[in-house]
């Protein structure tokens, strides 16, 4: 049942304030020992200055603060202290008639005056004594100050609160009131009070702003300035409102953020409006919206703006209507051109605009609108007829400003000029001046272009022209690089309609590759088809540039569908290919599909130098997407989540990380969203083996946030993957299977590739939690018996299974398994030297479990050796705790100390750099209680220990010995055999690691043993 809501929407949680509470509560903990404070809040209409103080009324009132609250408005701006009669009136509404007289105190005489409301309730007292004008004046200042003061003294001196008051909306503040202000900001210095007041900076006038300066003089004030939310901000506001746990959809977002420019109120009304009209609703359970053409301008709004333009002169009106056309920013020379009036009457006109705060100065030249809502209001208020005649006269004043600047190539003003022929309805010209402006729109801008290249295609259908093939494209791939995939699907297919129908393969072809390039996102069997397609064209076209980028898809296909050798096969072909005709810029493409393949296919040192290549030529070619593309991935050329089955060489943590971070910015500045989200991904895979779980997790979030917010299904995989791997890394197992299990269930419409990477993580999860039945048939979907061991995922999904064959009680099946992983490591089967520290330690337990110790404690201090050399410190603590556990099933007390103390320095150290407090106490003691205790030794026992291992008859034969004892004689001495005698001997030998009895005497003469036995 959908259901239509008509009351106002209000975000149920205090959104982008954090630090302004923070210091309100700072303040609030200085005032309550009596270092009080006043506060300014200060920021435009709507920017939240209410709500933050209802927040902190609301906690004091919490903790049994009073509050005293009064509120400014317009109308009584000329009433004197008229904030001041309000928070009186709400103070003593809440009074008992006996009270009043004590709770009002000091103003109690002049009560006739300023309520006379109350007059009848107080008829029996006298009235005050008659004072001149100014000598009331200053005493009526003095009894409000006192009025406040005695609110402190009626606290609990036991437990005393600061007393809070409030004063909202100073801009229409009277002056009377502003001089008791002030001298109650003079006395709260020293008394428990804290002063908050809050105004528009916007609209400040004369009595407020010697006010301001005053107290900023006097060093009175702390003031805390309220901006607009940010993008993320906005979002975080409408999940809130919609109570969403997914990102709000990036183009309604963004629609949202641009139109209310994060201003709070903005978003409510905008919101309701949408409510109200049924644009967005309430169904099944869920919110919805239908496809948003144009966001409706909320009433509240739309009045308001229109109460300030019927106070403008009539010519100013005029005026206005003309700059609300001309845009959100209107140039000043080109308006002076359009009106033919001079300088100084346009100035007039102007500075009653920035009076009515409709418009504010940006620089000499040019204005702007305080708000994208304010111009859009303004701007719908106009009939759709007057827009256009506007619109056409605009036009006509740009264009000869662009003739004349077109042999310097500037062209300034080529896209407002292609905007205002569009409005105009002039679609010749817009059709030409809009084609112009989207080859001239900068890549950082790409929505520009996207409105640019729309109303091209719009123009020409109205002038019954078919739009090219090429436009549809431009436009998709812009769609595309902002995460819009069903607009980018869209017109892909519509230029390949177009194409097929003019006969143009070149374009089709190319719209082949790039609906494969789409489609990677989220099939990899469509993907396959439409590259396929796109090769098969290439051969008719019998070009060699087309043929070999076509190449280079098919074979990054196959590297998807888990054959890398083929993948390699394609790769170089084109390579070839692209060499032979000199073509710099598919080289260095195909240098960097090579390295991915290469890394992806489990050979990192291959995929160093190709990288390296293709780094080094997008740098000289200048492409900076390209050179954003293959630095992410090179970046992950060191730790990473998907390497743990795998060789590669010790590479510092700060080169990767500082690629990595290069990526990132670089991805943000072309506005290529889900490059952004690719480079974070990467950036978390990086971190957290090494530990560094705050920041790990902080790329993951975004990473996933942004993934989510366009439906891009990889890189949502990707960044659940790595949100539970450091949830397992926490121990918290828990959290750690909700999101891999959530990254599992995507990934089946993916394919076996990324179900195979997500089953590598989530295995070793369900083991932990002892789940084996999950854990088994989690391998039985994605590890067939014959599967080799190439790509990542199908490496990671063997060390899973080897995990599950030792807690299964399998170590032989589990050192078969490692022993082959370790074998097929390189591509000639070289040893692979300790660099994969994973499948050493696991072949160190298998080994213990099988009762080959030595070889055990072996592979143990060489996955131990390769973690420390490169910073893998979740995994050092594991492999010091299982070399703690082999020397204490060996007897080895010390060693087993050693080990165990390292595994306990590591785990503090990890939980130290864990931001979340649940998190890391949850960490710390579950990590610490893993460790074996070790019982404190008996006496025996520590005998033995000092004397090497030697046990008490053993210790006898050694004092023995240093005596000169023969063996006989010893025999005689101690009553036992002399083959027993020299059976003792022998262990003596081989526990102390001698070779004579001249030895052993040495030593037992070094012990002090020699003089217990005369």
């Amino acid at each position: 049942m959908t259901t239509l809501i008509k009351s106002p929407i209000v975000c149920p949680l205090l959104i982008g304030r954090e630090q302004q509470i923070e210091a309100l509560l700072s303040l609030g903990d200085q005032a309550r020992i009596g270092h009080g404070k006043t506060i300014l809040l200060v920021g435009e209409a709507g920017i939240g200055k209410s709500r933050l103080v209802a927040e902190a009324c609301q906690h004091a009132a919490q903790h049994g603060m009073p509050v005293l609250r009064g509120r400014c408005f317009e109308p009584d701006a000329i009433l004197p202290y008229a904030p001041l009669l309000d928070l009186l009136r709400v103070y003593l509404s809440t009074q008992a008639q006996s009270e009043i007289p004590i709770a009002i105190g000091p103003l109690l005489p002049y009560l006739h005056a300023l309520l006379p409301e109350l007059t009848a309730r107080f008829a029996h007292l006298p009235p005050p004594a008659p004072f001149v004008a100014e000598e009331r004046q200053r005493h009526l200042v003095h009894a409000f100050v006192q009025y406040f003061l005695q609110q402190v003294d009626q606290q609990d001196r036991q437990y005393p609160w600061p007393v809070l008051v409030v004063i909202e909306d100073l801009h229409w503040c009277d002056e009377a009131s502003l001089d008791v202000l002030l001298a109650l900001a003079r006395r709260i210095t020293r008394q428990p009070i804290l002063l908050i007041c809050t105004y528009r900076d916007d609209e400040v006038q004369p009595s407020l702003a010697q006010l301001l300066a005053t107290l900023e003089r006097e060093r009175l004030s702390l003031e805390l300035h309220l901006q607009q939310l940010s993008y993320d901000e906005t979002d975080a506001m409408l999940r809130a409102i919609f109570n969403q746990q997914r990102p709000i959809r990036t183009d309604f977002l963004q629609e949202i953020y641009a139109l209310t420019e994060g201003n709070p109120f903005f978003i409510e009304e905008v919101i309701t409006s949408l409510v109200s009209t049924g644009a967005i609703y309430y169904t099944r359970g869920q919110w919805d919206r239908k496809p948003l053409e144009e966001l409706r301008i909320p009433r509240t709004i739309q009045t308001a703006l229109r109460e300030r333009v019927v106070q403008l002169s009539p010519e100013a009106q005029q005026f206005l209507a003309l700059a609300t056309v001309a845009g959100r920013r209107f140039d000043f020379t080109v308006l002076q051109r359009l009106t033919s009036n001079s300088e100084a009457t346009l100035l007039q006109w102007v500075k009653e605009l920035i009076a009515a705060q409709l418009v504010v100065e940006e620089s000499t030249d040019v204005f702007v609108f305080r708000h994208a809502l304010t111009h859009a209001a303004l701007y719908n208020d106009l009939l759709a007829r007057e827009r256009r005649a506007l619109h056409h006269a605009v036009a006509e004043a740009l264009e000869p400003m662009l003739q004349a600047q077109e042999h310097s190539g500037a062209e300034t003003w080529l896209a407002d000029l292609a905007t205002h022929c569009f409005a105009a309805q002039d679609w010749p010209k817009a059709f030409t001046y809009a084609r112009r402006a989207a080859e001239k729109a900068q890549p950082h801008v790409p929505r520009a272009t996207i409105i640019h290249l729309s109303h091209a295609i719009q123009a020409a259908q109205h002038m019954q022209i078919r739009p090219s093939a090429e436009l549809y494209r431009a436009r998709g791939q812009i769609y595309e690089t902002l995460g819009a995939f069903n607009n980018a699907q869209a017109d892909y297919e519509a230029a390949i309609a177009e194409a097929k129908a003019t006969n143009d393969q070149r374009i089709e072809w190319q719209v082949l590759l790039d609906l494969g390039f789409l489609w990677a996102e989220r099939d990899y069997v469509r993907m396959g088809q439409y590259r396929q397609s796109a090769l098969a064209l290439a051969r008719q076209l019998n070009d060699q540039r087309s043929l070999g980028q076509s190449l280079n898809r098919v074979g990054n296909w196959y590297l998807f569908v888990e054959q890398p050798h083929e993948a390699l096969r394609y790769h170089q072909e084109a390579l070839a290919l692209f060499q032979s005709v000199g073509d710099q810029a598919n080289v260095a493409a195909t240098y960097d599909l090579l390295g991915v393949t290469q890394f992806i296919g489990g050979d990192i040192a291959a995929g160093l130098p190709l990288y390296e290549q293709a780094l080094a030529l997008f740098r000289a070619l200048g492409d900076d997407r390209g050179l954003a593309s293959s630095l992410m991935y090179f970046a992950a050329r060191g730790a990473n989540l998907l390497w743990t089955a795998t060789s590669w060489p010790v590479i510092a943590a700060s080169q990767c990380q500082r690629d990595g971070e290069r990526a990132l910015w670089m991805t943000q500045q072309l506005g290529w969203r889900s490059g952004e989200a690719g480079a974070q991904v990467i950036l978390a895979y990086g971190y957290c083996p090494r530990g560094e779980y705050g920041v790990a997790f902080k790329y993951a979030r975004t990473a996933l946030t942004i993934a989510q917010s366009i439906d891009h299904t990889v890189w949502s995989i990707s960044a659940l993957c790595a949100l539970g791997a450091i949830m397992y890394d926490l121990l918290a197992f828990d959290l750690a299977r909700r999101y891999l299990e959530q990254a599992f269930d995507l990934a089946h419409g993916l394919g076996i590739f990324f179900l195979r990477n997500v089953a590598g993580l989530l295995v070793p999860t369900c083991i932990a939690q002892r789940d084996f039945a999950r854990a088994r048939a989690v391998l039985d979907l994605t590890l067939p018996p014959d599967m080799p061991m190439q790509t990542q995922g199908q490496r990671m999904c063997w060390a899973a299974s080897a995990e599950l064959a030792l807690a299964s009680n399998h170590p032989d099946d589990a050192l078969d398994i490692v022993i082959r992983l370790r074998t097929t490591a390189t591509p000639d089967g070289a040893n692979d030297s300790g660099s994969i520290p994973r499948l050493w330690h696991l072949q160190g337990i298998a080994l213990a479990a099988l009762g080959h110790l030595d070889e055990a404690e072996e592979m143990l201090r060489a996955a131990n050796n390769g973690a420390v050399q490169r910073a893998l410190r979740p995994l050092c603590w594991r492999i010091q705790m299982s070399i703690g556990k082999l020397a204490q099933s060996r007897a080895r007390r010390k060693q087993a100390e050693g080990a165990f103390a390292t595994a306990r320095m590591l785990i503090h150290e990890l939980g130290s750099s864990i931001p979340d407090q649940d998190l890391r106490e949850g960490f710390v003691p579950r990590a610490l209680a893993l460790l074996p205790r070790i019982s404190k030794p008996t006496a025996h026992q520590k005998a033995k220990a000092t004397f090497d291992g030697l046990t008490a008859r053993e210790r006898e034969i050694a004092a023995l010995i240093a005596q000169g004892r023969i063996n006989r004689e010893i025999s005689t001495m101690l009553v036992v055999g002399e083959r027993t005698v020299e059976t003792h001997i022998s262990n003596i030998l081989s526990k102390l690691d001698f070779s004579s009895r001249r030895q052993i005497a040495a030593w037992a003469v070094e012990k002090g043993l020699a003089k217990y036995i005369e």
